[in-house]
């Protein structure tokens, strides 16, 4: 099974290699952060049943990359443009690898603030339904007798 810290835990890999001296937050972000920084929500996250066994997650995931800040705690916006860029660079093969999967993923800019560029990423994929692990022995053997009348 797959989960979405698995898929957090790739996109801060893959954004260490782009970014090595940026500080990651999942969640929530401390008032007392460090930039440059980024934090990875997940504000939407459905689980659909497909069958008996399968089901279907499509998760939302937003990256707020926070650059360097003047005193006025302004970002220069061609500096946050250009890492929205390279952020949406890393996805554009279209999916990501976790384990031996290929997870898809859509990616597309979000908006630019004063001081941090958004990037947004949805996710959908199908995974092995938890409680469709059958825990029953099968059979090993049957023994049957015929009677001819």
């Amino acid at each position: 099974m797959t989960e979405i810290y698995d898929i957090i835990e790739e996109i801060k890999r893959l954004m260490a290699i782009k970014y090595p001296t940026a500080q990651a937050y999942v969640n929530i972000c401390p008032l007392s952060y460090t930039r440059p920084a980024y934090l990875i929500r997940c504000p939407e996250f459905d689980l659909t049943d497909v069958n008996r066994s399968t089901v279907k997650i499509s998760a939302n995931l937003t990256i707020a990359y926070l650059t360097d800040a003047d005193v006025s705690n302004l970002s220069s916006t061609a500096l946050l443009s250009n890492v929205q860029e390279t952020i949406l660079s890393i996805f554009r093969d279209g999916y990501i690898t976790i384990g031996n999967r290929k997870i898809k993923v859509k990616s597309s800019a979000g908006d630019i603030d004063y001081n941090e560029a958004n990037i947004d990423l949805q996710f959908e994929y199908f995974d092995d339904r938890s409680d469709a692990v059958e825990s029953t022995p099968m059979m090993s053997s049957i023994i049957t007798k015929t009677k001819l009348n």
